[in-house]
């Protein structure tokens, strides 16, 4: 990883690598187009003429078939290797190995990252900011995928914590129904779940298809699936952008929430009570448990919503998980000689490092064979405890499960945070 940064770092002095990777990543630039097919001529290079193309179609001043039909038009002048370049950008993703998180290592800023309030750790909050008598909310902690969803008048990008936008032609009647019940110029946030005949779908599968959506540009193949949203905030866009501070306490925001998606189609709020007491708060847990959730939010009547770790909050969650990046790949002995073995996975600090297996034979296979698009990447472990190493002096995890790639994250956790878990 630090070798590329210093090869950013080498490459951000030219403004036009620069502005190529500011199209790609900014996470509130989305140009709503399908990927196109890769077509291309003979002229080679971006010109004058791409870029103003694809300002254009971030601005929406070029949207509809005129785009589709710019973009078609324009990948015609290209050739292969700027063609791949110029989808790549439409697609947010330039599949070059590195996140916006490196590119800020490389030259600070030059990325904003997207803005996400946390939840803190039961331990870090001070009782006297949860009013009881007055009524504290406990709400359904939900198991998809995380999603910003933007309403405007004209449009509602959804997009990832990381800023990947998912593509609205693709989503259809779901993203359209959110256009008309979501509040205008309040950016919502919520969990992205694929609801089957018997109820949604586990995280790792639905979120397999969402990633493959995302990657693809394709819908989803089984046409008996419905793509539901379940939220529990709504803050105004200013506030997210950081032009305006934040006043509406989260009991307003609620309401505001449950106004407006009291008779969608296509989502919901996440189950809230409202509990007196933190033994009713501990109630509602145990009842999400045994129904096999995972688990609940505490949130107090009156917090603010806030760019980061929010002491208004806290997590009650059963199974403990953590998020890890891939520092190393080991090859499997016996049947998975030739394979993966296991990934060899670090904590933020670099205080946690420890091998994960878990995965299929089918990803053992493709990770192995792609190790260079998966160093780097974030991943959820599973784990019981954390325990001291037997072999140096950093911690690790007993039994470590691999759960999946978080595509939608872009940071690993450090030490003492999944040590309060």
């Amino acid at each position: 990883k630090n070798d590329k940064v210093a090869v950013l770092q080498d490459f951000l002095d030219d403004p036009e690598f620069e502005k190529v990777l500011k199209l790609a990543y900014h996470p509130h630039t989305n140009f709503g187009v399908l990927s196109m097919p890769l077509v291309h001529g003979d002229r080679g290079v971006f010109t004058l003429a791409t870029f103003q193309l694809l300002d254009d179609l971030a601005n929406r001043s070029v949207s509809g078939r005129n785009a589709r039909e710019a973009i078609a038009d324009e990948l015609v002048g290209l050739s292969g290797d700027s063609a791949s370049l110029f989808l790549n950008i439409l697609k947010k993703d330039l599949r070059a190995g590195f996140s916006a998180k490196t590119i800020n290592k490389a030259k600070p800023k030059t990325i904003p990252v997207v803005p996400y309030m946390r939840c803190s750790l039961p331990k870090d909050v001070k009782d006297e900011i949860f009013i009881w008598e007055d009524g504290v909310y406990s709400q359904e902690k939900m198991d998809g995928m995380f999603v910003n969803v933007t309403n405007y008048e004209d449009a509602t990008p959804i997009s990832t914590r990381t800023g990947h936008h998912f593509n609205n032609r693709v989503l259809g009647d779901f993203t359209n129904e959110l256009n008309v019940d979501l509040p205008i110029g309040y950016q919502t946030h919520g969990e992205l779940l694929i609801m089957g005949t018997h109820g949604f779908l586990d995280r790792k599968t639905s979120n397999g298809m969402f990633n493959h959506i995302l990657k693809s540009g394709e819908g989803l193949a089984d046409s008996s699936l419905i793509i539901y949203l379940v939220a529990w905030d709504t803050v105004p866009l200013n506030v997210i952008l950081g032009l305006e501070e934040s006043k509406e306490p989260y009991q307003q925001r609620l309401e505001k929430l449950q106004r407006h998606l009291g008779d969608c189609n296509v989502a919901c709020v996440a189950e809230t009570r409202v509990s007196y007491t933190k033994e009713e708060s501990v109630t509602h847990y145990n009842d999400v448990i045994a129904r096999g959730g995972e688990g609940t939010i505490v949130k107090s009547a009156q917090g603010l919503w806030k760019n980061g770790t929010s002491k208004h909050q806290y997590k009650l969650k059963a199974e403990r998980e953590c998020e890890l990046f891939v520092a190393d790949f080991i090859e499997g002995n016996g049947k998975y000689e030739g394979s993966l073995g296991a990934l060899v996975c670090v904590s933020s600090d670099g205080l946690l490092q420890v091998n994960v297996s878990g995965m299929t034979d089918q990803l053992r296979a493709e990770i192995w064979a792609g190790q260079e698009g998966w160093l780097g990447s974030i991943i959820t472990v599973r784990f019981n405890e954390v325990i001291t190493s037997k072999t140096n002096e950093l911690h690790s995890l007993f039994l470590p499960r691999f759960i999946e790639r978080r595509i939608d994250k872009i940071a690993a956790d450090p030490l003492p945070y999944i040590q309060g878990l």
